[in-house]
């Protein structure tokens, strides 16, 4: 039988609301299906949206013990969505200080334990920043955090126990991360502006970690198999690196640095077992090809003055 929210209430089972609008035409929306559901909606500035559902009354799919905290302060035109079905999901969304900033989080499945949290405009002013959260599954844990303008962070989490952040201080950074197996770290790290990062990870175990912090960047990550690790650091201008790796155990590096590496390219593919590669660019122009195939393949490159 379908139970509405306000059933719930009569019923004495706990529902936790506390709701503060301060401003105009802030609309908030609440509704929780199951019991010991928490809601938390805080709203300051013009035009704020937020809307909270955890549980599904149309399907008759009950959530129990979900959390739900959305902040809105200090912005105009902002917009907030959580929806949570099932059971001990974790949501919390927090909007500072900006203007037109959009932060989404769904959480679906016969999920266990995730966790989400996103923040924008905490430490700066921010403005039309974009930010969404999915996961199906169990244990996933997911942070995003912008302070900027026009940056778009993007989180899809499939299966057991992966972890994703992603943090953004520039402007019109564009960070994804989908994770589709188990036990698996991805972060990103954006401090410039216009770079894109992107890591796709299917299987378990892997690791991978993008910082950027020139303009115009471009960092891809893609891993399948098992506990493969990638690295990519770039700080400079419209450099492009690409890790591709299968198998078990290798290892990728790959640096545009030194604030000097203009329009460089470095490639790494790793097909096999406990491969390692190294690759390091300074100054204008270089491109770098690495790829092995097998098992314990060792390559190096150094190119710069």
């Amino acid at each position: 039988m379908k139970k509405s929210f306000r059933m719930f209430l009569m019923a004495g089972l706990l529902a936790l609301l506390p709701v503060m609008a301060f401003g105009q035409s802030n609309v908030s929306e609440v509704t929780q299906f199951g019991s010991d559901n928490i809601a938390d909606v805080s709203q300051t500035g013009n035009t704020n949206t937020a809307v909270i559902m955890q549980g599904d009354e149309a399907l008759a799919v009950d959530g129990v013990s979900n959390s739900a905290k959305q902040t809105q302060s200090g912005g105009t035109l902002n917009l907030e969505n959580i929806y949570q079905i099932n059971e001990k999901n974790y949501a919390e969304q927090n909007q500072y200080n900006g203007e037109s900033n959009e932060a989404f989080i769904v959480q679906d499945g016969s999920g266990d334990g995730n966790s989400a949290v996103q923040t924008q405009g905490f430490n700066l002013p921010s403005t039309d920043n974009w930010a969404k959260i999915e996961q199906i599954g169990s244990g996933n844990v997911s942070t995003q955090t912008q302070d900027g303008l026009l940056n778009q962070a993007y989180i899809n989490q499939k299966s057991l126990l992966n972890n994703a952040s992603q943090t953004q201080s520039g402007d019109s950074n564009v960070a994804n991360i989908f994770q589709d197996g188990d036990n698996m770290t991805a972060t990103q790290n954006q401090q410039g502006s216009a770079n894109n990062a992107m890591v796709d990870q299917a299987g378990s175990g892997h690791s991978a970690t993008q910082t950027q912090s020139g303009v115009s960047n471009t960092a891809e990550v893609y891993q399948t198999g098992s506990t493969n690790t990638a690295i990519q650091i770039q700080n400079g201008l419209s450099n492009y690196a690409k890790i591709e790796q299968y198998g078990t155990g290798n290892y990728a590096y790959q640096s545009q640095d030194s604030g000097v590496a203009i329009g460089t390219s470095a490639f790494a593919l790793q097909n096999g077992t406990s491969n390692w590669s190294s690759q390091t660019q300074t100054d204008t122009g270089h491109t770098s090809h690495v790829t092995q195939t097998g098992a314990f393949n060792t390559a190096t490159v150094v190119q710069g003055n």
